[in-house]
């Protein structure tokens, strides 16, 4: 019977001895165990998947920070100049209300991490090797 208790449990409540079932009656070998733990290939595609995707992240970070600092220059020397007349309370209104998640006014440690997390969360989902990816994404920004 599906979801019984096994009579090998005995009154100590150790699993020690408890027999797995997979429906056939028998139990599997270690080697079957070991080999459905650990599986090479997801290793690898995992670590790969997420080097790649950790590069890329760090090359496009640096194009995204160069952008904005050769804008920074470029209007700061247009203002300097008097060509123009910038508003950086508006464009710091709109960095505060893209990054505010808890809307504190603030753009704290917890909010950078709370739009990290949501960028992890949109790249592991629905695959089954985290674990192996989010290492390859670590050394993807560390390395690349």
């Amino acid at each position: 019977m599906p979801g019984a208790i096994p009579s090998s449990l005995g009154t100590t409540g150790s699993f020690e001895n408890t027999p797995i079932f997979d429906g056939t009656g028998k139990k599997p070998s270690d080697a079957d165990v070991q080999k459905s733990l650990f599986h090479k290939g997801e290793l690898s595609f995992g670590v790969v998947l997420g080097f790649c995707t950790g590069y890329l992240i760090k090359k496009v970070g640096k194009l995204f920070a160069l952008a904005v600092g050769a804008g920074f220059i470029f209007l700061q020397y247009m203002s300097f100049k008097g060509f123009i007349t910038v508003h950086w309370d508006r464009l710091e209104g709109g960095y505060k209300r893209q990054l505010n998640v808890d809307e504190n006014g603030q753009v704290t440690h917890k909010d950078v991490r709370t739009k990290w997390n949501s960028l992890v969360g949109i790249l592991t989902h629905n695959i089954q090797f985290k674990s192996t990816f989010l290492v390859g994404l670590y050394t993807g920004i560390r390395y690349g």
